[in-house]
């Protein structure tokens, strides 16, 4: 069985890291503690159910995002919330989902994961200040040149209700992949990671389940990378 299990998770990471080549990983201009239930999460899918069925907005949409692509992903989040807001639609009518899967769960990752585990340098995410790889998570709580746009920070989007979620099943294919540029334990990163999300992103049981969940109840389909 041991044999049967390790060759599943290369095989996981196998089709990781192929999407990664296919679609290509380009640069870009408070640790959270997780809960148990959040933990949970991964095999209790109801925490996670019950964010979809909370949904009420009359517009709705998901990006499945697996790749960074520089943040394309929350560039066209708010742009499809901004252009409902000008032809009639408030916050309050929107659902924007944004499921982070594949090589994208760095944007669901807090500043010391990204500084401990040289994150800028595995996903070739570059700090267009300092002018080296990333240390720090530039998609959320962004500095001025970090993103186009800092209204296009995770953080910011999600005080205007996005929903942000992040696949279970990446986190543990990259933590294999991270534990293995650096020779660690593959198990140590994976617990490491899954205690850093950054605030009110939601583990999911996997990417693809949040993407199908989502359009069950009534979004509409984007992909973002």
């Amino acid at each position: 069985m041991k044999d049967q299990e390790t060759t599943h998770r290369r095989g996981f990471l196998g089709l990781l890291l192929s999407g990664a080549a296919a679609f290509g990983i380009t640069s870009v201009a408070a640790p959270l503690r997780l809960s148990a239930t959040a933990i949970k999460t991964e095999k209790d899918p109801l925490p996670a159910e019950k964010l979809f069925k909370n949904m009420k907005g009359k517009h709705r949409i998901v990006f499945d995002v697996t790749a960074f692509h520089s943040g394309a992903a929350l560039a066209w989040g708010e742009t499809f919330m901004n252009t409902n807001n000008e032809t009639g639609t408030p916050d309050t009518g929107l659902n924007v989902v944004i499921i982070l899967r594949s090589m994208a769960i760095g944007m669901a990752l807090n500043d010391a994961m990204w500084e401990k585990y040289k994150l800028g340098e595995i996903y070739k995410i570059d700090d267009p200040t300092a002018k080296i790889p990333a240390l720090r998570n530039l998609f959320t709580n962004v500095k001025t040149e970090e993103l186009l746009e800092p209204s296009m920070s995770i953080d910011v989007l999600q005080k205007r209700g996005v929903l942000v979620g992040v696949c279970s099943k990446a986190i543990q294919g990259n933590s294999e992949h991270i534990a293995e540029k650096l020779s660690l334990k593959a198990d140590e990163v994976h617990k490491d990671l899954l205690m850093n999300i950054i605030p009110d992103v939601h583990l999911m049981p996997s990417g693809i389940w949040a993407v199908g969940r989502a359009q069950e109840h009534g979004c509409a389909y984007s992909f973002a990378g």
